[in-house]
C-alpha cells in the first residue's frame, strides 16, 4: 500500500497567520511548499508498515487511538521501509515523579526528547501552520466548503466513524481535512502553561460545527490516545527558522500591539504599557559556518528563557511571580493580584517600587515594604528551584558553551540571578581544568568568571586561584550568591559567599552562616522591575554594566539565548542601543518567539539584514545555537587535526582526572572518528605506554562539512571535540589535548 502525497502551495510560499483564541494572540509564519498524505493514516497502511493482521472492513478506516508518539514512529518505520532516512531522533530522560518536585500549577514535563532533522528526507508531522495552510487550500474561509459536503461531524456522522475518502476533497485534492478525526502536529503548543501538549488539528467524527474550522486549534498530552484522533503524514523539507511556536508569556501582543496587557496595580489603576506595531520580520536563517571568531570578539547576551533552557524547573519571569504569591498571601492586599501573565510581574513590581503620586507617604511605605518581601521571595524560590536542578547532571551543550566561551575569551552578559554557570566550572572534574607542567592540573576557579567581583566579606584567608584569561561573566542584575545592605550606594556592603555546591553535588545555604559573615545583609537581587535605579548605585553593578557596554561594542557577534528584550526594560534598551545599534555586529537571536525580539532590535537601530535566526532543529533553539557553535568549533579543530605532525600523540581530556589515548583515526564522509582507550584518571598510566601512541594520518582529506568526535569503548555516545589545546609537554614527549563538549565518563558514574 503505497502513500498518495499531495503537492501543497503549487504556486510558492506564502504567510500564514496563526490565531491561537485561548490567549487572543495572533503571529505570521512562512510556509514553504511541501507534500502532505492525500487521507489521514488507514488501519490498513498502519497494519501493513506493523506487519499485523489486516482486517479489509477496516482497511480503509481512519488509524485512531494513537498517541502523538506512536505517530512519531510510525514516522520513521514508515521512512526505513521505503529507503528514506527517518527524520525524527528519539531518546528518553529522567524526569523525577511529580510527587517530588511538581507543584499543581505547573505544565506536565515529557521524558521524551525528539529532535527533527530536518536534513533527513522521510516522513514526518506536518507543522501547525503548514496543516492550516494545507486544510485551507487557498481559500479564506472557516471551511473549504459546506460542511456536510466535506466533513464527518456530530452533524451527520451517526455517531460513528467512516472510511476516508468519502467527502469532497478540497481544490489540492486532500480528503477530511475537517471532521473525521483530529490531526496530531508537530508543534508543542504552550510550554509555559501545557509543558509537553502538542496541538491537534481539523475536528472529529463526535464534534459539533463549531470545531470543524480551518483555524480551531487544540492542544493534548503526547501520550493520549482517543478513538477520534489520528494524524497525517507529510514531507518536504521547509526553512528552519519558519516554525516557531507561539509567543510564550514574556511577549504578549494585545490587538496586535506588543507590550503588557492593561491590568490594575493594588492601589491604583497602571497604564498600559503598548508599543508599536508588530510586523512580520523576515526570519534570516543563522549560519554557522558564517561565524569567524577570528573576525572580532565574541558577546553572549542570557535571558531567561536560557536558565529555563537549561532545565523547565527554572521559572519564566510572570511564572516566578506566580510562584511568590503562595507565600506573601497574607502580606497581599485584598484587591491584590491572582495572576501573573502577559509580562504583569514586572509591572506591578515596578508599580510597588516607585513612589506613586496618588498615594500617600504611609501608602507608599507599604507597597515598598511589600516590593522587599517579594524580592527575599524571588530569591528563596530561585535557590529552592536551583537546588533541585543542581542535583542532576548539566546537559552536554551547557558544558560546550562554557568550554567555548572559555576558549573564545568570550564576554557572557547575564540577567539571571542563578548560578549554574558558576555551579558547572566548579563541579567536580568540570571542563574547564587547564594543563600546566608535567601532568599537572590547576582547577580552574569559578570566582574568576566574574573577575573576582563583588569581594569577599572579611574573614580567614581563602583559596585564590591562579590568575588567567577566561571569559567575563557580567551579572547585570546580581545574584543569589551575592549580599548587600539595602539602599547601600557606596557598596561597601557588596560582598559575595561561597557557591550553593555544585553540579551533582548541591549545597544548602546555612542561614547561621550567613549571619555571621554577613550579618544584617540580605540578597542582593536586581528584581524584574522597569525602575531599578535604587540598585544602579552600586559601583560593582556599575562596573558591571560599563564592561557589559564595551563587550557589546567591540563584538562581532552578538547572541542572544533566551533573551526577548522586554520593552519595559527601558535601562537596558538604551545601553542596548548605544552599544549596537550602529554597529556592524551580526545579532544572532535564540528565541523561540523571535518576532518580537527582531521587532525590538530594528526600534533600537539594528538594521535588518545585521539580525539573524538561529534554525529549529529541536525544541530548544538555545539549545540549538550551543550546539551549531560547538559543531563551528569542532570543523576548526578537525583542520588543525589535519597539520599535526604523524609523531605527535593525541588524548581526549574531560577534565584533570578523565583522560582517554586516542588509538585509532577514521575519516567518512561527514565524521572523523576517534577511537579511545578506556579512560583513566591519570595521565601518568598513559604515558607509560607512550610506544603505542597513535600515528596520525596528515592527509585525513576530511570534508568542510564533517564534525569531530571522539568514540569510547563499548560506548554508542559520541562526544564531540570542541576546543583544541595545541600541546603539552611531559616526560615522555609533548601531547596534543583535545577538549569534548559533553559531560566526563567517569563523572556520569558518580
Amino acid at each position: 500500500m503505497s502513500v498518495n502525497l499531495v503537492e501543497v502551495l503549487p504556486q510558492g510560499a506564502v504567510d500564514e497567520t496563526v490565531v491561537d483564541r485561548r490567549t487572543d494572540l495572533s503571529w505570521t509564519v512562512r510556509v514553504e511548499p511541501f507534500r502532505l498524505s492525500a487521507t489521514v493514516v488507514t488501519c490498513g497502511l498502519w497494519n501493513e508498515v506493523h506487519r499485523t493482521p489486516n482486517d479489509l472492513a477496516e482497511a480503509d478506516l481512519p488509524k485512531t487511538d494513537v498517541s502523538w508518539r506512536d505517530a512519531v514512529l510510525f514516522c520513521n518505520a514508515l521512512s526505513v521501509r521505503e529507503g528514506l532516512t527517518p527524520v525524527y531522533e528519539v531518546s528518553q530522560r529522567v524526569v523525577p515523579e511529580p510527587s517530588q518536585w511538581r507543584a499543581h500549577s505547573e505544565p506536565e514535563i515529557d521524558d521524551w526528547v525528539v529532535v527533527w532533522r530536518r536534513a533527513a528526507d522521510g516522513y514526518r508531522l506536518p507543522t501547525d501552520a503548514e496543516w492550516q495552510v494545507a486544510c485551507r487550500a487557498g481559500s479564506s474561509g472557516a471551511r473549504y466548503g459546506d460542511l456536510d459536503d466535506i466533513a464527518w461531524y456530530a452533524g451527520n456522522s451517526g455517531g460513528s466513524i467512516h472510511r476516508v475518502r468519502m467527502k469532497e476533497p478540497n481544490a489540492w485534492g486532500l480528503f477530511d481535512m475537517l471532521g473525521g478525526v483530529w490531526e496530531w502536529c508537530w508543534d508543542l503548543y504552550d510550554t509555559a502553561v501545557y509543558g509537553s501538549y502538542r496541538i491537534i488539528r481539523g475536528g472529529g467524527w463526535s464534534d459539533p460545527e463549531w470545531s470543524c474550522r480551518a483555524g480551531v486549534r487544540r492542544k493534548t498530552n503526547p501520550t493520549a490516545k482517543f478513538d477520534d484522533l489520528g494524524f497525517r503524514l507529510a514531507r518536504g523539507a521547509i526553512p528552519p527558522s519558519t516554525t516557531r511556536s507561539r509567543p510564550l508569556t514574556e511577549c504578549v501582543s494585545v490587538g496586535g500591539m506588543i507590550g503588557c496587557r492593561s491590568i490594575r496595580a493594588d492601589h491604583g489603576p497602571a497604564r498600559a504599557m503598548l508599543g508599536r506595531k508588530m510586523t512580520a520580520p523576515s526570519l534570516n536563517a543563522w549560519d554557522e559556518r558564517s561565524f569567524d571568531p577570528a573576525a572580532g570578539p565574541t558577546t553572549f547576551v542570557l535571558g531567561a528563557g536560557f536558565s529555563r533552557a537549561v532545565d523547565h524547573r527554572m521559572p519564566l519571569t510572570d511564572e516566578l511571580g506566580n510562584l511568590c504569591l503562595p507565600l506573601l498571601r497574607q502580606h497581599l492586599p485584598s484587591d491584590g493580584p491572582n495572576e501573573f501573565s502577559g509580562g504583569f510581574f514586572e509591572t506591578y513590581l515596578s508599580a510597588l517600587a516607585a513612589d506613586q503620586p496618588f498615594l500617600d507617604s504611609a501608602e507608599n511605605g507599604e507597597n515598598h515594604a511589600l516590593f522587599e518581601r517579594f524580592s527575599s521571595a524571588i530569591g528563596t524560590i530561585l535557590g529552592a528551584r536551583q537546588h533541585e536542578v543542581l542535583a542532576s547532571g548539566p546537559p552536554p551543550w551547557l558544558v560546550g558553551l562554557i568550554v567555548v566561551a572559555h576558549t573564545l575569551k568570550a564576554g557572557v552578559v547575564t540577567f539571571n540571578y542563578d548560578t549554574l554557570l558558576e555551579c558547572l566550572v566548579a563541579s567536580p572534574l568540570g571542563p574547564l581544568d587547564d594543563a600546566h607542567g608535567e601532568g599537572y592540573f590547576d582547577p580552574f576557579f569559578w570566582d574568576e568568571l566574574t573577575g573576582g567581583v563583588p569581594a569577599w566579606p572579611p574573614g580567614p584567608a581563602r583559596l585564590a586561584a591562579t590568575r588567567r584569561e577566561t571569559m567575563r561573566l557580567l551579572k547585570l542584575h546580581g545574584s543569589l550568591n551575592w549580599y548587600w545592605s539595602p539602599g547601600d550606594s557606596t557598596g561597601a556592603t557588596v560582598a559575595k559567599r561561597g557557591l550553593p555546591g555544585s553540579w551533582l553535588r548541591p549545597a544548602v545555604y546555612e542561614e547561621g552562616d550567613r549571619q555571621r559573615e554577613l550579618p544584617g545583609r540580605v540578597p542582593f537581587l536586581v528584581p524584574p522591575t522597569a525602575t531599578k535605579s535604587p540598585f544602579y548605585g552600586s559601583p560593582q553593578l556599575r562596573e558591571f554594566w560599563q564592561q557589559a557596554r564595551q563587550r557589546l561594542e567591540a563584538a562581532s557577534h552578538v547572541f542572544l539565548l533566551g533573551y526577548s528584550l522586554p520593552a519595559t526594560d527601558t535601562t537596558t534598551g538604551t545601553m542596548l542601543r548605544s552599544a549596537i545599534g550602529t554597529t556592524n555586529s551580526t545579532v544572532v537571536i535564540a528565541d523561540l518567539n523571535p518576532g518580537p525580539v527582531i521587532d525590538r532590535l530594528r526600534a533600537i537601530g539594528v538594521s535588518a539584514d545585521r539580525i539573524k535566526v538561529v534554525p529549529e532543529v529541536s525544541e530548544s533553539p538555545v539549545q540549538d545555537l550551543c550546539e551549531l557553535i560547538v559543531r563551528g568549533m569542532s570543523r576548526r579543530n578537525l583542520n588543525s587535526l589535519q597539520s599535526v605532525a604523524a609523531s605527535d600523540p593525541l588524548v581526549v581530556s574531560w577534565g584533570s582526572h578523565c583522560h582517554a589515548r586516542v588509538r585509532d583515526v577514521h575519516a567518512t564522509a561527514d565524521e572523523v572518528r576517534l577511537e579511545l582507550d578506556e579512560p583513566v584518571a591519570s595521565l601518568s598510566s598513559i604515558n607509560q605506554e607512550g610506544s603505542a601512541r597513535v600515528k596520525l594520518d596528515t592527509e585525513l582529506n576530511a570534508p568542510a562539512t564533517a564534525r569531530l568526535t571522539a568514540v569510547l569503548p563499548n560506548c554508542e555516545e559520541q562526544a564531540v571535540i570542541d576546543h583544541l589545546k595545541l600541546s603539552f609537554s611531559t616526560g615522555r614527549g609533548s601531547w596534543r589535548v583535545l577538549r569534548p563538549s559533553g559531560p566526563s565518563p567517569l563523572l556520569k558514574g558518580m
